[in-house]
């Protein structure tokens, strides 16, 4: 199966070496046949963690890899831990033909770390000795981090996004950075968002465009052009006068530049030249823009028609008019997300597991822990596409397929078809 890799920003800084970790892990740990390569993996953990290579192991996986044995039980409890990573990548791929995003790979990590010996003290949930003459020291089951590992790649989601909790507080906080306009100007009102689909309307630059049509009385063509712009081509005529660089004003008719502003110099209006050909027809454009206010008074000779589009563009003079300058603010808001209990009992009796066993070679609890994670997971996942199925209402528009016409026109072409083929 072909991964499509995707290129993604981070910006938190400790998703972003998850990212280059992850990417290093997999470039120096994979050998050119693709398998997993043991010796190349551990030479690329020991020098990762021990030298200055640019690339820094995230610091959950650092605590999982101290958490481990010593001596060669602990070289090969590391070496499960590390193909446990890149199996669990592997997993993410197969299974949505994408390379893994760095915020699952970093709660997998998260949730391998939470089984170290450090993460429960520091969570309240492990006492240290009582023994004041001797600590206690645990070693890690390296079979816990893995299954953490393996479980949080194998069930991510794809389109939701992982923040791991505070292991202290049961809580985690998100905060999304987000840019707003800072003041009413060009197409956005002040405090509107400039992020994803609302970026790239007027705003940074001194174009402004107006499009009208020749009255219908005078068939002459009048308006202004201001400060905020109510869409591409509509200028908003309650909104502040502007001041306009001199000369450089240009209108359009249907959508061809045919006139332009002719004075250079001065002030107040400035007069516009220009002719046009519409449908065979050449029209003589005339007029001014006061380049002090934005308003501008065209004519046409012969008259335009009323149905055509005169549109006029000038730019604003920021020297003239400094306090136009706009602005872009840069926002944090965060919020808090706090975990929710996930409960199920099971239990079995000595005898049971005994009889299990013996007669059907099954482990009972092992299947009972199985079940419950596999119920676990698609309990999540469901609900996460019940929330999707309910956002989605916010999308839905009404189509109208037009079945009473198209029955007739379907069955017409289908029969043609039929008759080709006989």
């Amino acid at each position: 199966m072909t991964t499509k890799r995707v290129h993604q920003e981070y910006l938190k800084i400790s998703t972003a070496q998850v990212a280059a970790f992850a990417e290093a892990l997999k470039d120096n740990a994979t050998s050119k046949e693709g398998t997993f390569d043991s010796a190349a993996a551990s030479d690329f953990m020991v020098t990762a963690i021990n030298q200055n290579t640019g690339v820094e192991v995230p610091k959950t996986l650092q605590a999982v890899m101290d958490d481990t044995s010593s001596g060669e039980k602990g070289e090969a409890e590391r070496s499960r831990i590390t193909r446990a990573v890149l199996d669990g990548i592997s997993i993410y791929e197969s299974q949505h033909g994408v390379s893994a995003p760095a915020d699952v790979i970093e709660q997998a990590l998260h949730n391998a770390y939470s089984t170290t010996d450090g993460a429960k003290r520091l969570a309240g949930l492990k006492l240290d000795s009582a023994n004041s003459d001797h600590q206690d020291n645990l070693g890690l089951q390296a079979n816990r981090a893995v299954i953490a590992i393996l479980s949080a790649m194998g069930e991510a989601i794809p389109f939701a996004h992982y923040l791991p909790a505070d292991l202290g507080s049961n809580k985690s906080v998100l905060a999304i950075l987000s840019h707003q306009a800072g003041n009413t100007y060009g197409q956005y009102a002040e405090g509107g968002s400039m992020d994803g689909a609302n970026s790239g309307n007027p705003f940074i630059t001194s174009s402004r465009v107006h499009k009208t049509t020749p009255a219908v009385t005078t068939a002459n063509v009048t308006g202004a052009l201001t400060a905020v712009q109510e869409d591409d081509v509509t200028c908003d005529s309650d909104a502040d006068q502007i001041k306009l660089l001199r000369g450089r004003t240009i209108v359009y008719v249907n959508g061809v530049p045919c006139a332009r502003e002719v004075d250079q110099s001065g002030s107040g209006n400035s007069t516009i030249s220009g002719s046009a050909t519409v449908s065979g027809v050449d029209y003589v454009i005339g007029g001014t823009i006061n380049t002090d206010t934005g308003v501008f008074a065209l004519t046409t000779t012969p008259a335009l028609g009323t149905t055509v589009p005169v549109t006029i563009e000038g730019f604003i003079d920021y020297e003239r008019a400094p306090e136009f300058t706009p602005s872009i603010i840069t926002a944090v808001n965060t919020f808090e997300l706090f975990v929710k209990p996930w409960r199920v009992i099971t239990q079995q009796t000595i005898d049971s597991s005994t009889q299990m066993a013996n007669e059907l070679g099954l482990d009972s609890y092992g299947e009972s822990v199985l079940a419950i994670q596999n119920q676990f997971a698609n309990e999540r996942h469901y609900e996460v596409l019940a929330k999707a199925r309910r956002l989605a209402v916010n999308n839905s528009v009404d189509y109208d397929f037009d079945w009473p016409n198209q029955k007739g026109r379907k069955t017409v072409r289908r029969f043609g078809r039929i008759l080709r083929h006989l």
